[in-house]
């Protein structure tokens, strides 16, 4: 049950998460309540400390037990985002009585995943779960299920269009799309109607410091036979073949969130593979429109073996 002070503490872990944002760290702040009194607080510094231990909901336990409270049953910690499978075993390892969410993570999330750390019952050396809240956002099932991806050998293609430098905090993507959409007649070699949507990262996307601010290189893109014919303003991508992970996003682009999570934080770390340095890119139909509910793309995610 929600209570009068949840959102004043809630007001809290996001000024906490404002300042890891500001870090380049995942926006996330989280504190431990008891009595009324803040006895513990937590900034995402996974990226700053290069340990991934060092999560928001992790550090404002440890900085409780440390500082204050052994027993923390009748303590509430709050968090900006759900707890992961990892700080929700710390929570239920400390035996705090009820979890406080502004956010929930569908694919990673301790609560509405399906890993339920936190909501556990049937874990004989744990008491009985904590009481989950959630403010603002329910609990709710992503729109389609995420199934593991087909791996596949691709060819290298010929691409032609327009690029941008833009981030994830900045999203420049549908600038990018009104941009290029109106001039697809002017390319007389085009190969096929599919939409191309190429990313080049840098190396912080493998090494695990990519961040929503990490700027990277968006291309809006059609295959073409040859480089005989480029319009002005546009530029050729050659993209290599090699091995890719092709998964299938349903839903409309403002959803993309929970396929990356389902892709990057449950699928690939257990997967076998890991992430290779050529460039990413989503395929989509030529009906398809970002604000279909019932859109879909092919999510193309380069591996390699470990």
């Amino acid at each position: 049950m929600r209570t009068e002070t949840d959102t004043h503490f809630m007001e809290r872990c996001k000024a906490l998460a404002a300042i890891a944002a500001e870090r380049g760290e995942s926006p996330v702040g989280s504190v431990v309540v008891l009595g009324g009194e803040i006895i513990g607080e937590g900034i995402e510094a996974g990226t700053f400390r290069q340990d991934v231990t060092f999560h928001a909901e992790v550090e404002a336990v440890r900085e409780a037990v440390r500082k204050h409270e052994k027993d923390l049953s009748a303590a509430t910690i709050y968090s900006t985002h759900e707890p992961c499978i990892l700080c929700s075993y710390v929570i239920r390892h400390h035996r705090i009585g009820r979890v406080v969410i502004q956010t929930p993570v569908v694919y990673i999330g301790g609560a509405s995943s399906g890993y339920p750390v936190l909501t556990a019952s049937d874990i004989p050396i744990w008491p009985p779960p904590p009481e989950v809240v959630f403010l603002n956002v329910p609990i709710q099932p992503p729109p389609h299920t995420m199934y593991p991806p087909i791996l596949t050998t691709a060819q290298p293609r010929r691409l032609l269009g327009i690029r941008i430098q833009t981030s994830l905090a900045e999203n420049r993507a549908a600038e990018l799309w009104r941009a290029f959409r109106p001039r697809i007649a002017e390319i007389q070699n085009r190969l096929g109607a599919d939409f191309f949507d190429v990313k080049r990262y840098g190396p912080e996307l493998a090494n695990g410091q990519f961040t929503p601010a990490t700027v990277f290189e968006k291309w809006a893109v059609v295959e073409v036979t040859d480089s005989s014919h480029i319009p002005p303003g546009m530029e050729i991508l050659d993209l290599p073949g090699g091995l890719y992970a092709v998964f299938v996003h349903h839903g409309p682009a403002s959803a993309f969130a929970r396929t990356y999570q389902y892709i990057f934080g449950a699928w690939l770390p257990t997967s076998g593979y890991l992430l290779d340095e050529r460039p990413h890119f989503d395929i989509m139909g030529p009906t398809y429109r970002p604000d279909d509910p019932e859109a879909t793309e092919e999510v193309w995610v380069p591996v390699r073996e470990q």
